[in-house]
C-alpha cells in the first residue's frame, strides 16, 4: 500500500514560530542600536558616558540574542528539511509506478515559509 505525500504542516508552523522569534530579536537589537546611537549623538557628561556604556552592553546582549535566535532557526530549518527528505525518499520508493504523489527531490516545505 503506497502512501500519498502529505506536507509536514506542524514542522512548518514550528519553523515559522522560530523565524518570527528571530525577527523579533532582530527588531529588539535594532532598538538597542538606536538607543545607543541617540546617546552617542550628544556631547556627554560623565554620567551620560555611563548611560552610553550601559546602552552599549544592552546592544551587545540584544545582538547575542538575535544571533542565537538565527542559529536556532537555521538548525531547525536543517532538521525539518533533513527529516522531510528522509520521508520523501521513503515515499518515492514506495510509490514508484503506483501513480501516487510524492514530493520532488530536494523539496523542503520549510523553504516555502522563507
Amino acid at each position: 500500500m503506497a502512501l500519498d505525500w502529505v506536507p509536514m504542516a506542524n514542522e512548518q508552523v514550528d519553523f515559522t514560530i522560530m523565524q518570527q522569534a528571530y525577527k523579533d530579536a532582530v527588531e529588539q537589537w535594532i532598538g538597542a542600536i538606536r538607543a545607543e546611537e541617540a546617546l552617542a549623538s550628544v556631547h556627554p557628561s560623565v554620567a551620560e558616558v555611563d548611560t552610553w556604556e550601559h546602552a552599549h552592553f544592552a546592544e551587545e546582549d540584544a545582538r547575542e540574542k538575535a544571533l542565537q535566535a538565527k542559529k536556532n532557526t537555521r538548525t531547525r530549518f536543517v532538521e525539518v528539511c533533513s527529516a522531510f527528505d528522509l520521508q520523501a525518499t521513503s515515499i518515492r520508493s514506495e510509490t514508484v509506478g503506483s501513480g501516487a504523489s510524492a514530493p520532488p527531490p530536494g523539496f523542503c516545505p520549510a523553504r516555502s515559509t522563507l
